[in-house]
């Protein structure tokens, strides 16, 4: 957790500064095309009125400034684009070299049989900083357990924990009386349903989205219920 907000107060101090630079560069550079502009038509005027240069060269200068100042533009916006972009494809290719979940090792668990317990539970992001200490719940079948706090008090991480996207430092994680690490990866998260606090949509038909991330066995009498009740099959 610790890394992760050095990272996340670095990016802070960037946008700022980055902000900054703008702020101040944008009107500078304008304010000075402009003056450039008008001692250019000021002196252009004058060599016209004198003779000593036409109309139409005074055009042909505008058109060939504009034309260098527009793709010297487009390179300051390239070079910052490209930063960013960087720092984006080194996140992408350190999420592309991780390896994959092995779903199918372990037992199948087809239904829930007892509590989900929370034991003596901990959990950090890095060792230097625990996120979640002690945690003990025991959620009983067949009732609603509510999980309350602040924003930043580590329920998204809770429940990670449950889905297994991490495995706790500390404690266990147990269904009844046995472990959830126990259960294979592919049959556990069936059976876990989790409505997100936005609605995405994605790319794909209605019965795409509809039916994401479950089982090529849904029928179509499932999905016109589910999309007639706006629940999930």
């Amino acid at each position: 957790m610790g890394a992760r907000k050095k990272g996340i107060k670095n990016l802070y101090s960037y946008g700022i500064r980055e902000g900054v630079i703008q702020a101040i560069m944008s009107p500078l550079v304008s304010s000075l095309i402009i003056v450039v502009l008008v001692l250019i038509i000021g002196f252009g005027g004058i060599r016209v009125t004198s003779g000593s240069m036409t109309a139409g060269e005074l055009v042909a200068f505008f058109i060939y400034l504009f034309q260098i100042i527009m793709p010297i533009t487009q390179i300051v916006v390239f070079i910052t684009q490209f930063q960013k972009t960087i720092g984006a494809t080194e996140k992408i290719v350190s999420i592309l070299e991780l390896d994959e979940e092995k779903l199918t090792e372990g037992r199948e668990v087809h239904q829930a049989e007892g509590p989900l317990v929370l034991d003596s539970v901990e959990f950090g992001y890095s060792f230097d900083e625990i996120t979640l200490k002690d945690i003990n719940i025991v959620a009983e079948k067949g009732k609603v357990t509510a999980i309350v706090g602040p924003s930043g008090s580590g329920k998204t991480t809770l429940f990670s924990l449950i889905e297994q996207f991490y495995p706790p430092i500390n404690g266990r994680i147990l269904l009844g009386s046995e472990e959830i690490s126990s259960f294979s990866l592919k049959s556990w998260r069936k059976m876990l349903g989790y409505v997100s606090q936005d609605s995405p949509i994605y790319s794909g038909t209605i019965l795409d989205n509809i039916t994401y991330g479950l089982s090529e066995n849904v029928t179509q009498d499932q999905v016109e219920e589910a999309a007639k009740n706006g629940l999930c099959p």
